[in-house]
């Protein structure tokens, strides 16, 4: 799968196709992250998997439930964020955007802000948890 496709023809994939782009998404960027939390989302929409979705995950790609869902959020949260900010200042993991579940659209982008501010690299985990919490205090 590559940055080109895009992720609107998702459901026009077949599960194998899905599947690659699950595999993909599981070590990478942004965009991948993002691809592979859609792409499981599609999965478990169209419900072609011979039990649960949750067995079908830990059998093909050995996810967790947890994870698969963890991959399905961030999807959400890089889409949210990537209507602001350009593709090299988004998170190249999934734990970076972890933080964010439960935040609204604009919180997101807020937060992605500050921990965007002075960095050389992109932001990881600890920074954003932090600022989540240091939004929430005040």
């Amino acid at each position: 799968m590559n940055k080109d496709m895009p992720l609107d023809n998702l459901g026009q994939m077949s599960v194998n196709d899905l599947s690659e782009c699950v595999e993909a998404g599981l070590n990478a960027g942004a965009y991948a992250i993002a691809q592979a939390g859609l792409a499981l989302r599609e999965i478990q929409r169209r419900g072609e998997y011979p039990t649960t979705f949750e067995a079908f995950v830990k059998d093909k790609f050995a996810l967790t439930r947890a994870r698969a869902y963890q991959l399905m959020y961030a999807a959400d949260i890089i889409a949210d964020l990537a209507s602001v900010f350009e593709s090299n200042k988004l998170p190249r993991s999934e734990s970076a955007v972890r933080p964010m579940i439960g935040l609204t659209k604009q919180q997101r982008i807020e937060v992605w802000r500050r921990a965007l501010k002075g960095k050389q690299r992109s932001p990881g985990y600890g920074t954003v948890k932090a600022i989540v919490e240091q939004m929430q205090a005040s």
